[in-house]
């Protein structure tokens, strides 16, 4: 829908919300709230990675900000946004550690925009710039929110609980929160500095002053969190659930709008609370695709109370034309980063395809894990796969390239691990990743089973739906050893000796390289599969230097100029004859399996 008829909509919709109303002048009565959240650095209209323009930005929803603080002026305009903007996209990637002098480029962006207050996400709390900025211009001190994060020595929040905002004659009350379980995704640096409270206990600990000591018309939550409290066997009332923010408006009464961050897709919704009270809530999609439109309608009372009627909506960016102004602010920008992205890192001697090769034994994975016994020197590599691409063609290889081959800001750490716990880490994800085949007709991988029939469950395309993301197909690098899945879990991993001829023992300790991600306990991975907890798994890592696993691979590439791809020979899938049986039938073009977040949340 063209950008002007998308503006005269939300005009037509003030005339009707004035009609009747005691003031007519949009001025005195009338509250637009504008809400974004987890930008993840999207700042530009361009896909660096694909080289390609993109729909959606903040270049976009500048124009329609603009629009709208055209029409309602900017002292009825309140601008909010849920946090997740520090990382994420090529942008942000580029500020944080290509370009780091230079004031980074989502703070100049923000700056632009104008923003009353934001959150903090976990993807934020990852670079320093967030508790510890030092590059951004000394005259712009945003006001971050957030109640339950709390210095572990000083028991002070890091952030303001909430802050007071005076748009139109509205007194309007910010409070921000953050998953409880966001210092176990952190990086080991932050463990010792980041402690987390229960978001209803804060909620309510928080509302009660607020209330009591400010008295505003308004009281809108900032959450970063999933709306799917739910999850992982939590409960409405569970203590820290890590996504307690539907809890927090079911049983916290008080809030008249809540933002939420961190789900990927867009959705509005209102919650009915303990109290009988309904409230609006947002969640307002990634990528600056979507931004969230509340409107306010004050009516003063007799007694001289404020009755409020609020009407919400989501625009999507891909709507609205790219501000001219915007992009040319950020010009040299574009420029400085597409020359980077281009530069040349080495060369593929053929193509990869990671969706294909990752049931078995995979060129994708041992390259990772080539890179990251490389430049880590530990013993023993893990990986999984970590791209969206289908296919990376033979040929030259760029930054870009690097970017898709891994699409997550992940850096790489090294563990502490037993010969034991290394054994019980690949049991719990060969376990994870295959089912016990009881011949050669048997299903190779783990799928969620449809109840009624006791057959793979399939998406409408016929495709089977995994119980694990590719992001836990792991597989080990530095190691010889083999997966027997005709056995069951617990019994299938036999690890023979290291790739350099040493004896591989059980109760040696050795030097392991993952993700960072996982390594801090991400998917709670560790801890289901070696038993260990958050205290103990700090005892087990190990100090590297902080370097991306983008930037280690490209430098490996650097350093060995070409790469062929090749199946790892260090392991091997058991009964072959099985196997092989099982390779004939996905050559038959059988459907290609797929994970599905929302199958198993039926389970």
């Amino acid at each position: 829908m063209p950008r002007k008829v998308l503006v005269l909509l939300l005009a037509a919709l003030t005339a009707v919300l004035l009609t009747g109303c005691r003031k007519s002048s949009a001025d005195d009565s009338t509250l637009v709230i504008l809400s974004t959240g987890n930008l993840h650095g999207a700042i530009l209209p361009y896909d660096f990675k694909a080289d390609s323009v993109s729909p959606y930005s903040l270049a976009n929803l500048s124009s329609y900000i603009r629009d709208i603080r055209q029409i309602y002026g900017d002292r009825n305009v309140l601008m909010l946004d849920a946090g997740g903007n520090l990382s994420g996209s090529v942008e942000a990637y580029y500020y944080n550690y290509v370009d780091t002098v230079s004031e980074p480029i989502y703070y100049r962006a923000l700056r632009y925009i104008g923003y009353d207050a934001f959150g903090v996400s976990q993807n934020d709390l990852k670079i320093g710039e967030c508790l510890h900025p030092v590059r951004r211009d000394p005259t712009w001190h945003p006001t971050v929110v957030c109640a339950n994060l709390l210095n572990a020595k000083t028991k002070q929040t890091f952030f303001a609980p909430y802050t007071i905002v005076h748009k139109g004659n509205a007194k309007i009350a910010i409070l921000g929160l953050i998953s409880p379980r966001v210092n176990q995704w952190l990086p080991r640096m932050l463990w010792k500095e980041i402690m987390t409270t229960d978001m209803i206990e804060t909620a309510q600990e928080w509302v009660n002053y607020i209330r009591r000591e400010e008295k505003p018309d308004l009281l809108i939550g900032i959450f970063q969190c999933s709306r799917n409290y739910t999850a992982q066997g939590f409960e409405l009332d569970s203590y820290k659930n890590p996504n307690g923010g539907i809890p927090v408006v079911k049983m916290v009464d008080g809030f008249d709008l809540v933002i939420m961050g961190k789900d990927n897709y867009p959705s509005s919704y209102t919650v009915v609370n303990n109290f009988g009270h309904k409230v609006p809530v947002f969640n307002v999609g990634i990528l600056g695709g979507y931004i969230a439109t509340t409107l306010v309608h004050f009516d003063e009372q007799k007694d001289g109370t404020l009755k409020k009627t609020i009407h919400t909506a989501i625009t999507t960016s891909s709507d609205y034309e790219m501000d001219p102004e915007f992009i040319s602010l950020f010009e040299e920008d574009q420029k400085a980063i597409h020359n980077w992205v281009t530069q040349k890192a080495g060369i593929f001697d053929n193509a990869c395809h990671p969706s294909q090769d990752y049931m078995y034994q995979s060129p994708y994975r041992k390259f990772l894990n080539d890179a990251q016994l490389w430049f880590s020197g530990a013993d023993i590599s893990l990986t999984a796969i970590f791209t969206r691409c289908a296919e990376f063609p033979a040929g030259d290889v760029h930054m870009n390239d690097m970017l898709n081959y891994y699409s997550f800001e992940n850096e790489i750490v090294k563990l502490r691990m037993t010969g034991s716990e290394v054994d019980r880490f690949l049991e719990y994800s060969y376990g994870e990743q295959y089912a016990q085949m009881k011949n050669a007709d048997s299903d190779l991988l783990n799928f969620w089973l449809d109840p009624t029939t006791g057959i793979p469950a399939r998406d409408p395309a016929g495709h089977p739906y995994l119980k694990i993301p590719l992001t836990q197909f792991f597989e080990a690098g530095g190691i010889r050893y083999t997966v027997d899945v005709s056995k069951p879990r617990g019994y299938r991993v036999e690890i023979q000796c290291l790739t350099d001829g040493r004896p591989f023992n059980p109760r040696e300790e050795y030097t392991v390289a993952i993700n960072s991600f996982h390594g801090a306990g991400g998917d709670d991975l560790l801890f289901h599969a070696v038993g260990w907890n958050s205290e103990t798994l700090q005892l087990h890592t190990l100090p590297l230097l902080s370097v991306h696993i983008r930037e280690v691979m490209s430098q490996y590439l650097a350093h060995i100029g070409h790469y062929r791809f090749e199946p790892s020979s260090e392991w091997q899938l058991l009964p072959s004859q099985w196997i092989d049986a099982v390779k004939a039938r996905q050559n038959s073009k059988v459907p290609t399996p797929i994970y599905s977040d929302n199958w198993k949340s039926k389970q």
